[in-house]
């Protein structure tokens, strides 16, 4: 039952809410545009922050709906519904269909945050958009959200598999934010006030 819920999850994460905003309103893929991600805040770079706006919604519900209904629905257990959301962020980042070219999966993370617990997603949304505030950087606030919820399932005595799946998606947020921190180093990185600036 584990492995169904990973495949359901996996293929919800090939709903890629930057290809579909580009396609639709730029008539072209954002991979080939600015970081080459296809993510929210690449979209925002370069076609503005309602667009941007637009694809974070898109990729939140696409974690949060699956797992929600799961959880009300199909009376999925906690570690099975932790699965189903592992497997849209996995899907969103390497999305078969798209030659395992997808997004970094922050949006997808809050999604997956809410479907958790609305404390635990609302917590998340804070910490991403104070750190983003105060760094000016998007990635941070990701890392750092990436980061935080092993600690909080630590600290709770979530499932062990639960934490480790977290870990997992963690790492592979860093691996993904290479470029941004090797970016921030050389002071290529774009900041989100010269970005909303850009797309006034």
């Amino acid at each position: 039952m584990n492995i169904l819920y990973l495949i359901i999850g996996y293929v919800f994460g090939w709903i890629e809410g930057a290809l579909l905003i580009s396609y639709i309103f730029g008539k072209f893929d954002i991979r080939n545009k600015g970081s080459g991600n296809a993510g929210a805040s690449n979209i925002t770079v370069i076609m503005g922050w309602k667009y941007g706006f637009l694809v974070a919604l898109i990729d939140i519900l696409k974690t949060f709906i699956p797992m929600t209904v799961a959880k009300f629905t199909l009376n999925a257990s906690f570690t099975q519904i932790f699965i189903l959301g592992f497997g849209v962020i996995i899907g969103h980042i390497y999305p078969l269909p798209f030659k395992f070219k997808g997004g970094k999966g922050a949006a997808s993370f809050v999604g997956f945050s809410y479907a958790l617990d609305f404390r635990l997603g609302l917590f998340m949304n804070i910490l991403i958009i104070s750190l983003t505030i105060i760094t000016n950087y998007i990635f941070i606030g990701t890392l750092c959200m990436f980061f935080t919820l092993p600690l909080i399932l630590i600290y709770f005595e979530a499932p062990s598999l639960t934490v480790l799946l977290s870990l997992i998606i963690a790492i592979i947020g860093l691996i993904k934010h290479i470029s941004n921190i090797q970016n921030l180093k050389s002071g290529k990185e774009t900041g989100l006030r010269s970005t909303l600036k850009k797309n006034k």
